[in-house]
C-alpha cells in the first residue's frame, strides 16, 4: 500500500474511533482546552520574559532588594543552630567573624562585594546580644533596642516572636539608616521547633541614584503586569473551552435527557417509549440496547395477559361445575337425615369456589384493563344512587360479618359524574367489601361524596385496624397483601388494584389515607358530567 493510502486508512479508523467512542469525543474536547491553554500559556511566559527583561536592564543598581542576603540569612541562622547551645560568647564571636566574609551584597544579578557595613549579630530568646561582628557597641548582654541602626534590634525581635515576611519562608528585610542599610533578620529553632534564638544581617546596598525604584513598587508594578496578562490570557481561553463544552454538553445532555424519559416513562408501566439512535457512540448503543429490553419486556407483558386471560377463562367452567355439583348435593342432603360433618364439608367447598369464581373474576377483569380492552360506556349518573345501591346489596352481608353498621352520606343533591355505571358499581362493591373485611364487629364503614373543582371526591371510611404508613404506597399494587391482611379474611389482593385500574381509565383519581387503629379512608374522583343532559339514576 502506498503511503498516501496508508494516510487515508488510518485516517479513516480514526474518524471511526470518534464516531463510535463516547470517550474519543470527551478526550477530543479536552484535549483542545489543553492545546489552546498552552498556546496561551507559551505567549505569556514570552512577555514575561519580555518584561522581566527590561525591568532589570532599566533598573540596574537602584534595585535595592537581594535575594541572596535573603538565602544567605537563612543558611547562616541553620548553621548557628548547633553552636548556639555553648553560649560561649567569645568562640560565637571568632565564628561569625569567619562567616562575614561569606555576605557579599548584590552577588547575584546585581553584582557586588563586601563593604564596611557589612556584620552580623546574634540574638538570645530574651533580646539581648549573644555575639555579634561588624557591629560597634554590640557586646554580649547588649539589648537590641540599642544597637545601631536601631532597624536591626526591630527585626531581631520580630525573629524572635517566631515572625517571617509575606512568603512565610525567607527572612524579615527591612530598610535602616535612612535607606542606606538593609537589615535582615531570621529565628534560629531547634528539632522540636521552638525559638533559641535569633541570626541578624546588616549591610550596605549598591549606591541609590535620583532615579532609584522602590522595591514595593518594583513588586507592584510587576504583579499588576502578572494579573493583566493572566486575565488576557484567561478570557479568550475561557469563552473557547466554554463555547466548545457547552455544545458538546448540551448534545450529550439532551440525548441522555431523552433515555432519561424514556425509562421514566418504562417505570410508569409505559413499555411502547422508545429512544432515537442518532449515533454509534456509547450512548447511542445504550439507545439500541433500551429499545430491545424495551420490546422484550413488552413481549414478556403480552404473554403474560395472555396467559393470565387464558387461565382465567379456562377456570370458569370447572368452578361452575363444582359450585353446579355442590349445590346440588347440598339440597339433596337438606331432604335426607345426612351427617352434620358432611353438610359442613359441602358449605366449605362452595365457599371456597366462590372465592376461587370471584379470583378469576378480578384477575379476567385486570387483565381487559391492562390491555384496554375493558369496554366503558360513561353516562351521567347520580352518585348518591349508586352508592345506595351499592351499600344496600352489603347491608346483610354486614350484619352477618359481626354487627357492622354501612351507612351512604352521598347528598342526593350533588352533581352528577360522568361514568361507567356498572364499573362505578364494581369499584363501590370492592371498597365496601375491603373496609367489610378490615373492620372489626361494631364498626362503621361510611360512603361519603363531596365536590371538588370540576370533580366529585368520594370516600369510603372505615372504623378498622387501619394501614401502617409504610404499607400506604403499595395498597393499590397487584396481589398485595399488607401485614393487616390475611387468607383468612379473604380477598384476592386484586380488588384495590382494581379499583385503581378502573377509577384511572375513567379520568379520576385515587388514594388513601391511614391512621393505624383509628381505620382508613380511599379516595377517588371522577369528572363531573358537564354537557351531558340524560342522567341515569
Amino acid at each position: 500500500m502506498k503511503p498516501w493510502g496508508r494516510a487515508r486508512a488510518w485516517v479513516g479508523s480514526m474518524r471511526e474511533r470518534f464516531a463510535t467512542r463516547l470517550g474519543w469525543k470527551l478526550a477530543a474536547s479536552h484535549l483542545v482546552v489543553v492545546l489552546l491553554t498552552l498556546v496561551l500559556l507559551i505567549a505569556l511566559l514570552g512577555l514575561l520574559s519580555i518584561v522581566s527583561s527590561r525591568l532589570t536592564r532599566n533598573s540596574g543598581p537602584s534595585l535595592v532588594y537581594d535575594p541572596d542576603m535573603a538565602e544567605l540569612t537563612r543558611i547562616l541562622a541553620t548553621l548557628m543552630r548547633e553552636h548556639l547551645a555553648s553560649g560561649d560568647t567569645d568562640e560565637l564571636t571568632a565564628l561569625l567573624e569567619q562567616l562575614k566574609p561569606e555576605v557579599y551584597t548584590g552577588s547575584g544579578p546585581l553584582g557586588g562585594s563586601l563593604n564596611p557595613g557589612t556584620g552580623i549579630v546574634l540574638a538570645t530568646p530574651d533580646g539581648t546580644v549573644l555575639a555579634a561582628s561588624g557591629i560597634s557597641g554590640a557586646t554580649a548582654g547588649t539589648p537590641l533596642a540599642s544597637l545601631d541602626p536601631p532597624e536591626l534590634g526591630t527585626v531581631l525581635q520580630a525573629a524572635l516572636a517566631g515572625e517571617h515576611d509575606i512568603s512565610r519562608l525567607g527572612p524579615l528585610m527591612q530598610h535602616a539608616g535612612g535607606g542606606q542599610m538593609l537589615v535582615s533578620a531570621y529565628p534560629i529553632t531547634d528539632q522540636e521547633g521552638r525559638v533559641i534564638g535569633a541570626l541578624g544581617l546588616r549591610t550596605r546596598p549598591p549606591e541609590l541614584g535620583s532615579t532609584g525604584v522602590p522595591l514595593t513598587f518594583v513588586v507592584v508594578a510587576i504583579s499588576v503586569s502578572l494579573i493583566a496578562l493572566l486575565l488576557t490570557a484567561a478570557i479568550p481561553a475561557g469563552l473557547l473551552s466554554s463555547g466548545a463544552g457547552f455544545l458538546l454538553a448540551r448534545s450529550f445532555g439532551r440525548r441522555l435527557a431523552a433515555l432519561e424519559e424514556a425509562t421514566e416513562a418504562m417505570a410508569r408501566g409505559d413499555l411502547s417509549r422508545r429512544v432515537a439512535v442518532t449515533s454509534r457512540d456509547e450512548l447511542g448503543r445504550l439507545a439500541e440496547r433500551f429499545n430491545l429490553l424495551a420490546e422484550r419486556l413488552q413481549e414478556i407483558e403480552r404473554r403474560r395477559r395472555a396467559f393470565v386471560a387464558n387461565v382465567s377463562h379456562e377456570l370458569r367452567t370447572p368452578l361452575a361445575v363444582i359450585r353446579g355439583h355442590v349445590e346440588t348435593q347440598l339440597e339433596r342432603l337438606s331432604t335426607q337425615n345426612a351427617p352434620a360433618d358432611l353438610r359442613e364439608t359441602l358449605q366449605i367447598i362452595g365457599r371456597e369456589a366462590e372465592t376461587l369464581d370471584d379470583l378469576v373474576d378480578d384477575l379476567f377483569t385486570l387483565t381487559r384493563l391492562e390491555e384496554e380492552a375493558l369496554p366503558l360506556a360513561p353516562t351521567s349518573i347520580s352518585l348518591a344512587s349508586v352508592a345506595q345501591e351499592a351499600v344496600e346489596a352489603i347491608r346483610a352481608l354486614a350484619l352477618a360479618h359481626g354487627r357492622i353498621s354501612v351507612r351512604s352520606l352521598v347528598p342526593p343533591d350533588l352533581p352528577m359524574v360522568l361514568a361507567d355505571r356498572t364499573r362505578l358499581r364494581q369499584v363501590l362493591n370492592n371498597l365496601l367489601h375491603n373496609a367489610l373485611r378490615h373492620t372489626p364487629d361494631g364498626g362503621v364503614v361510611v360512603v361519603e361524596a363531596r365536590a371538588t373543582g370540576g370533580e366529585i371526591e368520594v370516600a369510603v371510611t372505615d372504623t378498622g385496624t387501619g394501614i401502617a404508613p409504610e404499607e400506604l404506597p403499595h395498597i393499590f399494587d397487584r396481589y398485595y397483601r399488607g401485614e393487616r391482611s390475611g387468607r383468612h379474611q379473604g380477598g384476592s389482593g386484586l380488588g384495590l388494584a382494581i379499583v385503581k385500574q378502573l377509577v384511572e381509565a375513567q379520568g379520576g383519581r385515587v388514594w388513601a389515607e391511614s391512621r393505624p387503629g383509628e381505620g382508613t379512608s380511599i379516595h377517588f374522583t371522577l369528572p363531573m358530567a358537564t354537557g351531558f343532559a340524560r342522567a341515569t339514576g
